[in-house]
């Protein structure tokens, strides 16, 4: 099953024997307030998937637009620290 978002996952396990593989950060922060989702560790050599930005072409050169991807762009490089 594909999802649009990781998030989705926490509207659509609860009551199956579905398994989500999302971000760890996502996971803890989920688990804290709901008793349904249960954190266990991944397999080794599990490999890292990327993330991506998509944006219509008008606004490639759009100086906010291109101030907020280079922000998240940062603030990504951050959490990897």
């Amino acid at each position: 099953m594909r999802v649009p978002q990781f998030s989705s996952v926490f509207d659509v396990l609860p009551g199956t024997a579905l398994v989500a593989t999302i971000p760890r950060r996502l996971a803890e922060l989920r688990a804290v307030t709901d008793p349904r989702v249960r954190l266990v560790e991944a397999p080794e050599g599990f490999d890292a998937f990327p993330y991506g930005m998509v944006w219509h072409a008008r606004l490639d050169r759009d100086p906010m637009h291109s101030w907020l991807r280079d922000t998240i762009r940062a603030a990504a490089r951050d959490l990897g620290r």
